[in-house]
């Protein structure tokens, strides 16, 4: 997969003095590649092409809040996304990045009575009209 640079990073030449420059967001070629060997997981992050043009179904958004329901803690104040992202993965793998899941699970943070402080976002119409038929009067 191509990586690019996540910051400015220099390297230099002890033979020749020669600095070579890299800087954030530069794709990181074969040759820099092999340049940097082992540090380069220390510099670089893999390019991740998004979905995010995609709309969540009501399907996906079903799977998403039941887990919720389910893995988050309010008491101990843990919303478990790791855990809710594997049970939204093992529906429908591939359909959107780890990161969307996540963020509809902030939301639902946000939305959630249980919890002490308000989260990002506000939950979109179908979100809400879902969360409510789950866990009625639960969700702002």
């Amino acid at each position: 997969m191509p990586r690019q640079f996540t910051v400015n990073y220099s390297l230099r030449n002890p033979e020749t003095g020669r600095v070579r420059q890299f800087t954030v967001g530069q794709k990181v070629t074969p040759a820099v590649e092999k340049l940097l060997g082992k540090k380069l997981d220390l510099y670089t992050a893999v390019i991740r092409k998004t979905r995010s043009n995609k709309a969540w179904t009501a399907a996906e958004l079903y799977v998403i809040f039941e887990s919720y329901l389910k893995q988050a803690d309010p008491h101990n104040n843990s919303d478990n996304r790791k855990a809710i992202v594997d049970d939204y993965n093992e529906v429908f793998a591939g359909v959107h990045e780890e990161s969307q899941v996540e963020l509809i699970v902030r939301r639902l943070v946000g939305a959630d009575s249980y919890y002490q402080a308000r989260g990002m976002g506000e939950l979109s119409e179908l979100q809400r009209e879902i969360a409510n038929q789950l866990a009625p009067g639960r969700f702002y």
